[in-house]
């Protein structure tokens, strides 16, 4: 090879490596602001919940701590309005049975 070769092929790594960058840096301001757009809604919503009537605070506040609704089968929680959204299917019918001793256990 050249040096005539080596330096294009310098000069094309140069370029693509550039334009890596390029699309890097416009990843990161698009990133910049979705964590922005996310950031001030949730402060926004942090800063307005105590003037909410519950369940509407309630609700907030558990997405925005937990970014999840607990699971409220018999709607005491949220509502009985509610009670379509909260997915009890991976928890136990009655929650106090998690608590409650084992027979074989003392």
């Amino acid at each position: 090879m050249t040096t005539t070769e080596k330096f294009a092929t310098f000069i094309e790594i140069a370029q693509e490596w550039g334009d890596y960058v390029e699309k890097l840096e416009k990843e990161n301001q698009d990133l910049k602001f979705s964590r922005d757009f996310y950031r001030i809604r949730c402060e926004l919503l942090g800063k307005v919940q105590k003037y909410m009537r519950d369940p509407e605070r309630q609700i907030v506040c558990d997405i925005l701590a937990n970014n999840t609704l607990f699971p409220d089968p018999k709607g005491e929680r949220y509502g009985q309005d509610l009670l379509p959204l909260v997915k009890t299917s991976f928890f136990p019918k009655d929650l106090e049975d998690i608590f409650k001793p084992k027979e074989n256990q003392k």
